[in-house]
């Protein structure tokens, strides 16, 4: 079995049961970066798939890459990335691209648990609070979750006070 077929699978709709199958019957199987990021982008199965993944081949590093692929599923990137915070929270590359992506594009939950996780590791800049007061689901919430819990961190700027204002008029 290659790993290209590997890939395929974790692309498929059905792919948690197709990994899970081959992942039990072989050991052998190496599980690289491009087979973590198809996973995280699969919008049917893929948070099932990462923790099968993570489960099956506990040394697998996860890259920045794996990370921005997760955020960048609409359907269930919020699972996924809260399945990477629980398993490898500590060893989760956080930089602020990912920091904006998730308060712009995830429930305020996502960014409670980052900062469980991450605390002072996560970085809170300006373009972060701008991507917070964007999200329109949740970003009253993770606005408030970030400057109670970073407030001290967080550079209030003119055009992040205009933005909120605009956000949340």
């Amino acid at each position: 079995i290659t790993e290209d077929v590997i890939k395929t699978a974790a692309g498929n709709k059905s792919g948690d049961k197709v990994i899970m199958i081959v992942l039990d019957k072989r050991t052998d199987i190496p599980i690289i970066e491009d087979v973590m990021k198809t996973a995280a982008k699969n919008k049917y199965c893929g948070d099932r798939l990462i923790t099968i993944l993570l489960r099956h081949r506990g040394d697998t590093p996860i890259t920045e890459d794996v990370v921005k692929a997760a955020t960048g599923n609409n359907m269930i990137g919020d699972k996924i990335i809260a399945i990477l915070l629980e398993e490898r929270g500590a060893d989760l590359p956080i930089t602020e691209g990912i920091v904006a992506q998730i308060s712009r594009r995830f429930n305020y939950s996502v960014i409670r648990l980052l900062l469980d996780k991450r605390g002072t590791d996560v970085p809170i800049t300006e373009d972060v609070v701008d991507a917070a007061a964007m999200n329109h689901w949740s970003g009253e919430y993770i606005m408030t979750i970030l400057l109670m819990e970073r407030g001290a961190d967080i550079l209030i700027t003119e055009g992040i006070v205009a933005q909120i204002a605009r956000s949340f008029s």
